[in-house]
């Protein structure tokens, strides 16, 4: 999917439950103009993938990742890497 798709912008896989990492290394990899990602309830995805993402898809302008297994500390890194041009929304019950 993620060959034939290079022109995506906005992805929602919000509760795509059986998501994993290399899912989202594809993503980054052959969707670099993506601008909105929205990886509510992807528990499996883990820090690498994600800060992947954002260093593949430079036009990242908005991440969500509700209820995903990333760190204040990453989170807040990767957004002073990007000047705060990226927002990353997100909420943990852990």
């Amino acid at each position: 999917l993620t060959r034939r798709c290079t022109a995506l912008c906005e992805l929602d896989l919000h509760s795509c439950t059986e998501l994993t990492d290399q899912s989202v290394l594809a993503l980054a990899a052959h969707c670099p103009g993506l601008i909105d990602v929205n990886l509510t309830n992807s528990k499996r995805i883990r820090e690498p993938a994600v800060v992947e993402l954002v260093r593949l898809c430079v036009k990242l302008a908005h991440l969500t990742v509700f209820e995903a297994s990333i760190s204040d500390e990453v989170a807040l890194r990767l957004q002073a890497e990007r000047m705060y041009s990226l927002l990353i929304y997100r909420v943990n019950d852990y």
